[in-house]
């Protein structure tokens, strides 16, 4: 047996080759000062000095392991393309905008220093790469060891977030097949699938969504990997359900919820970010939409795994977060935050989405409690969410629409519940007509979205939802795919708008619903850990003829893809051993209905059959 641990043995050593590395600005590497065999028994090491023993930075900490899946490289890029320019600058194009390592094989003099510069985009007027949105150059080094020996190197313990590389100080371009991007992410499987030939651009809306997810997909998820690479966390409950539905995020979101509640503060505050490594003020640090991660993601977690430990072990965090939120609260209703971050249409009242976050931290909340047997907290809990409705309700209705009359304040308003019966059909109109006026453009900001298009689904309006989302013209999806994005980006118009990220997944969720509305890859509502699925896909428009996509749960695979022509419509489907499906088939009265080219009928696998609206 063989014990490695921290003692006065250790040694250390500041002599060499690494003489820099920043998390956020990039490494200093010279490779004159690589000391041979400094790993190995034959090296030398008699000039190094012992290592200090240090204390614990604190008396209640302790060492854990990490419970989520390592970092990898997942895919090497080469460069596609490179242009020069005076005084031995050359930009190279990798084809992706990704989060990853810059690698270089070069030769030259001994001494050479070399540059490499990554970068989003490039300066419409130069050329050159730009960091117009960083706020501080950031760059790579690397000084060359021995004359006209390849070498090859690229960062080791920080990433960038790049399309673009420039490369400076070399005599002669390197060719392009010695300029790789290598692409990393956290190691969760990939379990979802999503295709569409007949309209590629919805394939390639998602493929950008994936590949932002992808590269915010680090030790924590992050708002971009190019600049802050912070876990804001919004994004975290906003979007879980694109992700949940793309990767294996079990072991991955349970660590991520651990950060969220070391992050707690004592009077119950969770902060904006999680971990906390810069502490802001005002919204930044304080908004109900962000903070309420701590309970959407543990039950979103829970829904999606089925796994009622992970609600237990944070049940305390929970409880006294919807204490602080309710501290601040006035008459049930919330007026403070950062509003519907990156809307279009700034009449919004922040009080509409600070009381929205607080409605449904409660709501939710009074769920868990259900699940975990303690009916008094339940019953106080859905009390609460049913005040913060009515309040709202009270305080923000207009006849037809609600505050300013916002497509945002419109979708939160349903989506909460805060309409009476009789008016929901009014208010669902008003908000329609507005994204019609609109030429089917959202104005909301991504608090917002995920309610819109639920609400929309809910109230079978998926034609509304392809509208928007199938949209070319600015701002939309199509839009940043049509203007050469390659992953989904911070601003509707993309690099249009170049000091925003131009990877960022926070309006993600149109993965979603390409799963669970377009394709019909639903988990039932209440079932837990996919033990019950549903197919149902909705046929948003006559144009589109088919989909298919599919989810690996935790029973297996499950499948679904339909094709349709003027006279049928055909829907194949695989479920796993172990999860019942509710199945729903386009038909019409009269028309014949076959599964495996017989009448369709009880038994083999089919335990029941029904109609729905003579559908």
């Amino acid at each position: 047996l063989v014990v490695i641990g921290t003692d006065p043995s250790w040694q250390t050593t500041v002599s060499g080759p690494q003489l820099d590395s920043s998390w956020w600005g990039g490494e200093v590497y010279d490779a004159r000062k690589e000391i041979p065999n400094w790993d190995s028994p034959s090296g030398d090491r008699s000039a190094w000095a012992q290592a200090s023993v240090t204390s614990p930075p604190g008396p209640s900490v302790a060492l854990v392991g990490c419970s989520a899946p390592p970092l990898q490289i997942i895919q090497t890029l080469t460069a596609v393309s490179v242009k020069g320019f005076p005084n031995n600058i050359y930009v190279y194009d990798l084809g992706l905008n990704f989060a990853g390592w810059p690698q270089l094989t070069m030769t030259g003099p001994a001494g050479t220093v070399v540059t490499l510069r990554p970068g989003e985009l490039l300066d419409p007027s130069s050329g050159m790469v730009t960091q117009s949105s960083t706020g501080s150059p950031i760059f790579d080094t690397y000084t060359l060891a021995t004359r006209n020996t390849s070498q090859t190197w690229h960062p080791r313990f920080m990433y960038h977030g790049f399309r673009y590389l420039q490369v400076e100080g070399l005599a002669t371009p390197p060719p392009l097949a010695n300029v790789k991007g290598l692409i990393i992410r956290t190691a969760n499987d990939a379990v979802g699938t999503f295709q569409n030939t007949d309209m590629p651009l919805l394939t390639r809306i998602y493929t950008n969504i994936d590949r932002a997810i992808q590269s915010n997909m680090l030790s924590i998820l992050t708002d971009c990997p190019h600049r802050e690479k912070l876990g804001w966390m919004e994004q975290n409950h906003l979007v879980f359900p694109s992700v949940m539905y793309t990767y294996d995020i079990e072991a991955y979101a349970r660590n991520i919820i651990s950060k969220i509640a070391n992050a707690q503060t004592s009077d119950g505050l969770v902060p904006d970010i999680a971990p906390e490594y810069v502490v802001f003020t005002g919204g930044f640090r304080d908004d109900p939409n962000w903070g309420s991660a701590i309970i959407h993601m543990t039950y979103q977690h829970y829904i999606a795994y089925g796994k009622t430990d992970i609600l237990t072990q944070f049940y305390p965090n929970m409880v006294g977060y919807l204490a602080y939120l309710t501290t601040k609260a006035s008459d049930y209703l919330l007026n403070y935050g950062l509003g519907d971050w990156a809307t279009l249409d700034s009449s919004t009242p922040a009080g509409v989405t600070a009381t929205f976050g607080y409605y449904r931290a409660a709501s939710v909340l009074a769920k868990i409690a259900t699940v975990l047997g303690n009916d008094g907290d339940a019953a106080k809990f859905a009390g609460l969410a049913q005040n913060i409705s009515s309040s709202f309700h009270a305080t923000y209705s207009q006849g037809n629409t609600y505050a300013s009359g916002s497509q945002a304040a419109d979708a939160i308003a349903l989506d909460i519940g805060a309409v009476p019966s009789q008016n929901v059909s009014a208010v669902l109109a008003h908000l329609i007509a507005s994204i019609r006026a609109k030429d089917n453009h959202v104005t909301v900001g991504e608090v917002t979205l995920p309610s819109l298009i639920r609400v929309l689904s809910l109230y079978g309006r998926d034609d509304v939802v392809f509208d928007i989302v199938a949209q070319t013209t600015a701002p939309s999806y199509g839009y940043q795919v049509l203007s050469g994005a390659t992953s989904l980006t911070e601003s509707w118009w993309g690099a249009d708008q170049p000091t925003w990220s131009q990877n960022h997944f926070m309006f993600g969720v149109a993965t979603e619903w390409f799963a669970s509305s377009l394709v019909g890859i639903q988990q039932g509502p209440l079932s837990t850990g996919w033990d019950r699925v549903v197919i149902r896909p909705t046929l948003p428009t006559g144009n589109l003829t088919q989909a298919d996509g599919s989810y690996r749960s935790l029973h297996g695979w499950v499948v679904a893809s339909w094709t349709r022509s003027v006279t049928s419509f055909q829907l194949l489907v695989t479920i796993p051993v172990g999860s019942l499906a509710d199945v729903y088939v386009w038909t019409a009265p009269g028309r014949k209905v076959t599964e495996g080219g017989a009448p369709l009928a009880i038994g083999n696998g089919i335990m029941g059959i029904d109609y729905t609206n003579t559908n």
